[in-house]
């Protein structure tokens, strides 16, 4: 005999089943298709994880995390060859004397034997002289690593690894105090464009050859635009590599335009070429 499609369930009884024990939206959801599904199979639940995951429209990974919370609460029975619910398999058998056969008996398993803890009024108090008695470990601590040094050569230990993306900020941010007091253009953005070049030019010339780098900048009227061309440097030119060995290495004629004031001079069309020449000493009034 086919069973029907249906089957008596109390909304009160459910809600007080599943509220009482505070389980969880997840837990309650996956209970109710294990229902489900036991009725469609009048009989147990296969114990295959997949397979059950398969009948429930969900994954083994789920059912090996939420079935032992259904056996661990007394809604699901554990045997030798599935799962089952034992008031619906009553219902399926038609009376609650049909779950004493074997087949229905529950997994043994080993019980636990509860810790036992001392009362409170047995312990011994805690000594607090005897623990600050205690030697310290010697081993050094991240912040003693940080600041070791070796004592035989008195010289800081080399730091770990290459620059990273805070030191290429650092270094963004020294450029840009160095554009502000040179009146060059600033940089607006730090992008990962900008960041990887940064760290590029700090691998290869360290922390030092960046301050170098932006030293020179300062001192070179050609790259701040105190020369008649005019034309002024900005970072995504130091960023280039072929640039930045030039600057680094004070290609620019660092300090050799420093007496040139570009408002002491004045534009000449000379037969078609405009020339700067210097202003006559009436003309500065």
């Amino acid at each position: 005999m086919r069973a029907p499609p249906w089957y008596k369930r109390c909304p009160a009884d459910w809600q007080k089943g599943t509220r009482r024990f505070a389980m969880s939206f997840e837990l309650r959801g996956f209970y109710s298709e294990c229902l489900d599904a036991q009725w469609e199979l009048q009989g147990q639940l296969p114990k295959d994880a997949k397979q059950l995951a398969m009948m429930l429209g969900t994954n083994a990974r789920m059912v090996r995390a939420l079935m032992p919370k259904l056996i661990a609460l007394g809604k699901i029975i554990e045997t030798e060859t599935g799962y089952y619910n034992p008031r619906m398999m009553a219902d399926i058998l038609g009376s609650e004397d049909a779950l004493s056969a074997s087949e229905f008996k529950p997994v043994s398993r080993p019980i636990q034997p509860p810790i036992k803890r001392e009362p409170i009024s047995n312990r011994s108090p805690i000594d607090l002289q005897s623990i600050s008695k205690i030697p310290k470990n010697q081993t050094n601590t991240t912040r003693d690593l940080e600041t070791d040094t070796d004592t035989e050569r008195n010289t800081p230990l080399p730091p770990k690894g290459g620059p990273t993306k805070f030191d290429a900020l650092k270094a963004f941010e020294a450029y840009n105090a160095t554009a502000l007091r040179c009146g060059l253009q600033q940089a607006g953005k730090f992008t990962p464009d900008r960041s990887r070049k940064i760290i590029a030019r700090l691998r290869d010339y360290g922390v030092d050859g960046w301050q170098q780098a932006l030293a020179n900048v300062e001192r070179s009227s050609f790259l701040t635009g105190k020369t008649d061309k005019g034309w002024r440097a900005n970072l995504d030119f130091l960023l280039q590599p072929s640039s930045f060995g030039k600057v680094h290495d004070g290609t620019y004629g660092n300090g050799r335009h420093a007496g040139f004031d570009r408002s002491k001079m004045k534009a000449v069309n000379h037969y078609g070429i405009v020339k700067l020449v210097p202003k006559r000493p009436e003309e500065m009034l």
